[in-house]
Order: C-alpha cells, then structure tokens, then sequence
C-alpha cells in the first residue's frame, strides 16, 4: 500500500486534476468561484529540517503557527470550490508566509484551464505582488483587506460619497470603483452594524480604565 502511494505522489498533480474535473463533471460542479487559504501543521520536535544532512526531509521549519506557538512546522494550503471540491492541495515550509504561497498556486491553476474563476481569499494574501500575479491567471480575484492597510482605500474610497445597500442585519455594503478602463479596481465596503457596537463599547471601557 505505501509503495503505491510513492506511486500516486510521484504523479500527484496529474491525479488530482483528473480527480476534480471527473468529480466535476458527476456533479455537474460549476468551477466560478475558488476559495483559498493557508494553515498551519506543528510538530512536537526540538529542531528544523536540515536540508544539509538529508536534501529530501526540508519542509519543517521554524514559524509561528495559527494559534500563535513557535516551532517546527509546515503550511498547507488549500483552494476549494464553492462546494468544498479541492482544486488543489500544497504543502510549504513551516516559514513560508502565506502571501508567498499564491504564485505557486497560481501556476497550478493556469494549466487547469478552469475557465472563468473568481479567486477568493482573506487579507493574509493581500499584497501588491499576489494581486498581480491573480490578474496573470484567473483575471478576476476578491481579497480581503482592513480599510486601514492600504492608503488608495484611506484617500480615495472613504473619501467617497455613496449610500449602503443592507443585506442583512450585521451586514451593509457599499461598491466604490476608483480609476477608469482596464486599471480600475472595484472595492466593496462591508459595514457590520453589532461589530462597529461592540468595537465602539470596548473603546470606551479601554479609556475608562485608562
């Protein structure tokens, strides 16, 4: 059994990608939106692999982990359907970070031919780099991003004038387009009404106690 798992590894993407679209096609899946993102396995051991001592053990390595520890770890990443189908599985060294994990993906996903996908990801992902390299494969991607982390959103988009569409009780969104033609990006506002209530009293508990 594991001599055929060496097997399966050694053409590992192949059988994923003809996995998925045959999974793909018994449910009639439709491959438009990609959702993605990274984590964290630790492990229990005092040092990193030593890529000098044995060139093929080299993905453990020392970072900080989801829940916040330091040690030896790997970072897996993971892009799904909307329905939960994985497009693709990737497993990094523990001190990847995760904006650095999308090229490779990327890559991936460009031979997959998968036509018209949005790609769907937090703002651990969100950099000047990733976006550019979203654009070269998928063409259309939503990230993520504190409206305090990039100052285009400070100057440009809370400067606009607009009116919130309600969509649910905690959630208000408002479409800002900045720039013109081929090069304007598209921002939604999310507003959460509880969220803005619960941030507004524990600012005012922090200056009480101060």
């Amino acid at each position: 059994m594991y001599e055929a798992m060496d097997l399966l590894y050694d053409h590992v993407k192949e059988v994923e990608r003809n996995v998925f679209f045959e999974t793909a096609n018994l449910f009639n899946l439709t491959v438009d939106l990609i959702f993605y993102d990274t984590t964290s396995a630790s492990f229990a051991i005092d040092q990193e692999d030593d890529e000098n001592h044995d060139a093929d053990i080299h993905l453990r390595k020392f970072g900080r982990a989801k829940e916040g520890t330091w040690g030896p770890m790997v970072v897996v990443a993971l892009a799904v359907t909307r329905e939960g189908i994985p497009v693709r599985c990737q497993v990094f060294p523990g001190n990847t970070t995760d904006v650095n994990t999308v090229e490779t993906v990327r890559t991936d996903l460009r031979g997959w031919d998968l036509g018209r996908a949005l790609f769907v990801a937090d703002a651990g992902m969100n950099s000047e780099d990733n976006r550019r390299e979203l654009a070269k494969a998928c063409g259309k991607y939503l990230l993520a991003c504190r409206t305090t982390s990039v100052s285009e959103i400070k100057c440009d988009v809370l400067s606009k004038r607009g009116r919130y569409t309600v969509f649910q009780d905690n959630l208000k969104a408002w479409e800002v387009i900045v720039g013109d033609g081929e090069r304007r990006k598209r921002y939604i506002l999310c507003y959460n009404p509880k969220e803005a209530e619960r941030q507004r009293k524990h600012r005012a508990q922090l200056a009480e106690l101060l």
